[in-house]
């Protein structure tokens, strides 16, 4: 529903402009009964808005799931509405909640305000991920318009793929509070590991980039975000502060404690470098940081776990979806790990409804289908630029095909099949 006074002034009173509140299409979802009777006004379907969780049945029968909240609707990176967050207007212990989970909403897989700054992030190649609705709003109020939010969740495996589609940096922005500094260290682990660069910031405790907006501190804040912290410097600093290193045997429980995240990453670049960075902040030589080789293992041993799963979960998806089995046919040149499976499935010569048993291999929507699908083709000319690069060919011919198939996967990655 449309904003009304109270709820207008609340927004005003944060520093949000009308023009923010609709390009974000924030509004209010009133009473239970107001929003049953609406559906039941314009003859929506109920039982699909239970299945999407705008409504659900308790022991009293049907209610709604937003009660007297500001709404802000979640659109998928293809600018589809999949659900809803809402910010309490009553003081609810719940300041914030999110649509339940459904079969088009899953905040572990999506980000708040991706639709809106996809574009942006593309041209600056840098992401800026944040907590809340309001610091995106604020923020691309502000021009920062590569802001984000994860939704009452922190950074998941799941969102590695998206920013890895991207190709960008990413910036992260948290509170200075305990919980958003634990955060901020999970997360910088989980993209450090991932090989993907970016920093940190963490504001001060009860300060976020919404109230610096409102307050009219944006030179601050961009200065705060030009000046982050790195990533691996984040970990180090985190894992070290709970340490006395003015204690040799504390200094070596912390010592060994980072090498043991700086092995994971195996990459001899990254582990000589941070390395460096490491022994400075124990105060100790370089040559007593004791780094394992990488594990000298072939391209197809790396990560074959999670690429057999989003294969199979593929090939699940087209169990039930005219449109990936359409694609499955076309592009099953592109499979490395499951060509059998996609040629028995396609064969009809092996049942595979089993799969959906496994809770690592899940039926993918069609924008997801297609997000993988992407990935895989900006794989397929990664490997060709590599073939390229070796082949005994005129040096312009091989420029040429070069700067096609990266042109290719530009436009793969930014979804354009």
């Amino acid at each position: 529903k449309n904003l009304k006074d109270q709820e207008l002034e609340y927004l005003f009173n944060r520093g949000i402009t009308k023009e923010s509140i609709e390009k974000f299409e924030i509004g209010f979802a009133n009473s239970s009964q107001d929003t049953i009777n609406y559906l039941k006004q314009n003859f929506l379907n109920i039982d699909e808005a239970k299945e999407i969780g705008i409504v659900s049945v308790g022991d009293s029968g049907l209610y709604s799931r937003l009660i007297n909240r500001i709404t802000f609707p979640i659109r998928n990176h293809a600018n589809k509405l999949i659900g809803f967050g809402g910010r309490t207007t009553t003081g609810h212990s719940a300041k914030y909640v999110n649509s339940i989970q459904t079969r088009l909403f899953d905040k572990s897989r999506n980000l708040y305000g991706l639709n809106l700054a996809k574009e942006h992030i593309y041209k600056k190649g840098t992401i800026v991920i944040t907590e809340g609705y309001l610091d995106v709003v604020m923020m691309h109020q502000a021009g920062i318009k590569t802001a984000v939010a994860t939704m009452g969740t922190a950074l998941t495996e799941q969102h590695i793929p998206i920013i890895k589609k991207m190709n960008c940096k990413v910036l992260l922005c948290y509170d200075g509070d305990k919980a958003g500094r634990v955060a901020a260290y999970k997360a910088s682990k989980l993209l450090s590991q991932s090989h993907i660069d970016g920093s940190v910031v963490i504001f001060d405790e009860g300060v976020d980039p919404a109230d610096m907006v409102k307050d009219g501190k944006q030179k601050e804040l961009i200065s705060l975000m030009l000046n982050g912290t790195q990533l691996m410097h984040y970990i180090f600093d985190h894992i070290v502060s709970h340490y006395d290193i003015s204690n040799p045997f504390e200094k070596e429980k912390a010592l060994k404690e980072c090498v043991e995240f700086l092995n994971t990453l195996n990459s001899e670049i990254l582990a000589d470098e941070y390395a460096k960075y490491l022994a400075k902040v124990l105060q100790i030589s370089p040559s007593k940081i004791g780094i394992k080789e990488p594990q000298k293992i072939s391209r197809q041993e790396q990560g074959i776990p999670a690429d057999i799963n989003i294969e199979l979960s593929m090939i699940v998806t087209a169990l039930d979806d005219f449109n990936a089995l359409e694609k499955l046919h076309r592009y099953k040149h592109l499979f490395r790990y499951c060509k059998k499976e996609v040629e028995e499935f396609l064969n009809q010569t092996r049942d595979f409804s089993f799969l959906q048993l496994n809770d690592d291999i899940i039926a993918y929507s069609q924008e997801e289908f297609m997000d993988q699908l992407s990935l895989m083709f900006a794989r397929h000319y990664e490997e060709k630029i590599e073939q390229v690069k070796y082949q005994d060919i005129d040096i312009s011919e091989k420029l040429n095909k070069i700067k096609e198939y990266k042109e290719l996967i530009t436009n793969y990655k930014q979804g354009r099949i």
